[in-house]
């Protein structure tokens, strides 16, 4: 899962892994090498909302991943060349163009999405990629929250998700499009 979220003078970025098939250690679970976010060269930062071969097609692939993103450069450069690199890697694309996988793509003061079927947007105030209901509890706490600390209002999110469904959705990545440092937290309470 990935939740991105404008602040003031950038974006707060989150990500847990909310697929329990494919946990790793908790200790590697929060590694660097494991979690599918990078920054790029350009200063964007370029995540997936799973872990999976379709993630690492996305951030190990310079062509993909390491650009100046633009409207039209996704458009027309980014979605074409993401398509055949993921098949030629042999992700499954299904009859509806469906990947099982989204992009969150952003820098200090934008956010673009690609979503499971290709589709592009830019957004205004923030964007959650979860697994079923987990977006609409998620936007639930967002809207109310705005004004409040932006990260405060991400962990209200996922706390509010860990209650609501029974399952502990820590440890998480925390990130910004400013510092560009990755902060661990391992349990609820922890700041």
């Amino acid at each position: 899962m990935i939740i991105a979220v404008k602040d003031t003078d950038k974006v707060i970025v989150c990500y847990t892994n909310t697929d329990v098939e494919e946990m790793l250690a908790i200790e590697d679970y929060v590694d660097e090498e494991n979690i599918p976010i990078k920054f790029n060269d350009y200063g964007f930062l370029v995540g997936c909302a799973r872990m999976s071969n379709s993630s690492n097609v996305v951030l190990y692939n310079d062509e993909l991943y390491n650009q100046d993103f633009t409207r039209s450069n996704i458009n027309r450069k980014l979605i074409p060349n993401l398509i055949e690199k993921l098949k030629n890697n042999k992700v499954k694309i299904d009859e509806d163009n469906y990947w099982g996988n989204s992009i969150v793509i952003c820098n200090n003061d934008k956010i673009y999405d690609i979503n499971t079927v290709f589709e592009f947007y830019e957004l205004d105030n923030f964007i959650s990629h979860a697994n079923g209901d987990y977006n609409d509890i998620i936007k639930g706490i967002l809207v109310p929250t705005e004004g409040e600390d932006v990260e405060s209002r991400i962990l209200k999110a996922i706390n509010f998700l860990c209650e609501k469904t029974k399952k502990d959705l820590y440890p998480l990545v925390i990130t910004d499009t400013l510092s560009k440092k990755f902060k661990r937290i391992y349990s609820k309470g922890e700041k």
